[in-house]
């Protein structure tokens, strides 16, 4: 029996906070604020190799988002950079059996996996945001070279609420870090993005 009435002990007990936690959230989301603990933000722009190793391009920015506290959100990024095989990065040299710069700005292709947290500021329908976090980017060029980076990316920026779950605006990015070049050592990889786009709150 004293077994039996620790396991409703705690039921109750799970049961009476889940239903604190609910109502919680419907006085946080109830009449302002953000719509729902959840989000999805799209943006597009160009993406800028700062060194010669670093892919530069049009960006695609996809995140998404759930809400653990007032400001602090949990963001997790999947994004891309598109700027072709036209010179990028390192070429390799057939003949004298090495690469060599042949960087021209915007080539290169990239896949960057990031996760961090997001600080975002609700002031009626502005919001300042401020995100940080960490993760790979892979960088192609096809051919002979590829490269993979362990970078920090931070940023920030502002949206704007159209309506209580639809914003949009735009924000600045940096991604840097250790780049591991296919069969060529280790170099500095470093993009600066300016993105705008739309962000989705349920």
């Amino acid at each position: 029996m004293h077994s039996g009435a620790k396991i409703l002990g705690i039921v109750a007990a799970v049961a009476v906070l889940s239903l604190g936690g609910s109502a919680d959230a419907q006085r946080r989301y109830a009449g302002g604020g953000f719509a729902g603990p959840n989000e999805l933000t799209g943006q597009i722009g160009p993406s800028f190799g700062i060194t010669h190793v670093t892919p530069g391009g049009f960006k695609f920015d996809n995140e998404y988002g759930h809400q653990v506290s007032n400001i602090t959100w949990f963001n997790v990024q999947l994004n891309f950079t598109l700027g072709g095989e036209s010179h990028g990065g390192l070429c390799w040299d057939p003949h004298n059996g090495r690469y060599y710069d042949c960087w021209e700005g915007f080539s290169g292709d990239a896949i960057e996996i990031v996760a961090g947290v997001r600080l975002k500021w609700l002031r009626g329908r502005l919001m300042p945001t401020a995100k940080f976090g960490g993760g790979l980017v892979m960088s192609f060029w096809g051919g002979e070279y590829g490269a993979t980076a362990i970078v920090f990316r931070g940023g920030g920026g502002v949206k704007y609420y159209v309506v209580r779950s639809l914003a949009v605006g735009g924000e600045a990015a940096i991604s840097i870090g250790p780049t591991f070049i296919q069969h060529n050592g280790t170099d500095a990889y470093a993009a600066l993005d300016l993105l705008g786009g739309i962000e989705w709150n349920f």
